[in-house]
């Protein structure tokens, strides 16, 4: 956002008049943009998110930017309903490879190298893990998932999915969207951790198994109680 108040600062009065005027009736399509920057013939796509520790952060693309062409060649994007338009061009290219970005900036035009990364995971792909035993479900984070919730890259653990009503998970109140970190004092990194952990508790079959999760932007321990004798009465 402050990226974006300096690109309106920098504009003249006139200009900044007229996208105030627009934006009062309606959000802006790119054409409308380029033309009260004095551009009307410029088609692109408008950056409206910029992920932390992205390709487009590393290649100081801003909140606000119009990207107008990609390798020299012109997006032909202007209304809301051409947003595939700029993903297609971008699958043509190799991963990995660099390419080069022309960038309206208000008025000014800037050229920006980025590097095409594979796109990340989505949530529905990253790898499960379901517990019956406590009836509650995690997977890893993903991309978006430490975006969303700006979590720093060195934040571990794994997301709960899913609590089933009326299980040891949902009477402890671990809840859908807590990122565990630790289960009993041993540290969670990832799906393989957590079900390493899992199994372990249910071979030693303790009284209390203790939960450390981060919820939202808060540390908490969650309690469990689970009841082995009721599991040895169903699996029998």
């Amino acid at each position: 956002m402050r990226d974006l108040l300096q690109v309106f600062k920098a504009l003249s009065d006139q200009t900044r008049l007229r996208i105030l005027s627009l934006l009062s009736r309606r959000e802006l399509c790119v054409c409308e943009l380029a033309e009260a920057l004095g551009m009307p013939d410029r088609t692109g796509v408008r950056v409206t998110q910029v992920y932390p520790g992205s390709a487009a952060e590393e290649a100081g693309l801003h909140v606000g930017d119009i990207i107008v062409e990609l390798d020299g060649e012109s997006i032909p994007a202007s209304y809301p309903e051409d947003f595939q338009v700029f993903p297609t061009m971008v699958r043509q290219c190799k991963i990995d490879s660099e390419a080069e970005l022309t960038v309206l900036r208000g008025a000014e035009e800037r050229k920006m190298t980025v590097r095409l990364a594979s796109s990340p995971r989505l949530e529905r792909e990253m790898e499960k893990y379901r517990d019956d035993r406590f009836d509650f479900t995690v997977r890893d984070v993903a991309f978006l998932d430490r975006a969303r919730e700006k979590w720093a890259a060195d934040v571990a653990g794994v997301l709960v999915q899913e609590v089933a009503e009326g299980g040891w998970a949902a009477l402890g109140q671990l809840e859908v969207g807590d990122l565990v970190q630790e289960v009993d004092g041993q540290p969670v990194t990832d799906m393989g951790s957590m079900k390493k952990i899992m199994e372990e508790i249910a071979d030693e079959k303790p009284e209390y198994v203790v939960f450390k999760v981060l919820r939202r932007i808060h540390s908490m321990y969650i309690e469990l109680e689970p009841d082995w004798d009721a599991v040895a009465d169903t699996t029998s």
